[in-house]
């Protein structure tokens, strides 16, 4: 999951209002938006009865069978690490530190690097802590 949230992200950061990020806030707003079990079957559909890539039903229980349910379920919690690591990118560029170096011709690579070295493992733990209590609080209300 973070390891295509961080760099769709930072994309969508560094390229605003340009079509790259309107791209990556669409997958990010279709990952929020759709049910896990409608885009289960639509990935099964896909991926499927078209492609043939996974078994539809059956089989062995094997690696290739816990692709399809592994990156259904993680579609979801992708598209919310995109959208918080979308915006903390874009609140540290918008700082008057930062825009006090890009007058001194500090590149911006350089200031974004500097930043993700100052982010904690905690602030992602506590990201997936918070996903991990929402989940539960659906299955209560459930």
């Amino acid at each position: 999951m973070i390891i295509i949230s961080l760099p769709l992200g930072i994309l969508a950061a560094l390229k605003v209002n340009k079509w790259q990020d309107y791209f990556v806030r669409a997958i990010s707003f279709t990952g929020l938006s759709i049910p896990s079990f409608w885009l289960g079957l639509i990935f099964l559909s896909i991926f499927g009865v078209m492609l043939h890539w996974v078994t539809v039903s059956g089989g062995k229980a094997d690696f290739k069978s816990l692709v399809l349910p592994a990156f259904t379920l993680g579609f979801a919690m992708s598209a919310k690490y995109i959208r918080q690591v979308r915006h903390t990118v874009l609140e540290e560029l918008n700082k008057d530190y930062e825009e006090a170096g890009r007058k001194n011709d500090v590149g911006k690579l350089m200031e974004i690097q500097e930043e993700f070295d100052r982010l904690d493992s905690d602030e992602m733990e506590m990201m997936e802590e918070w996903d991990l209590k929402s989940e539960e609080l659906k299955r209560f209300e459930e």
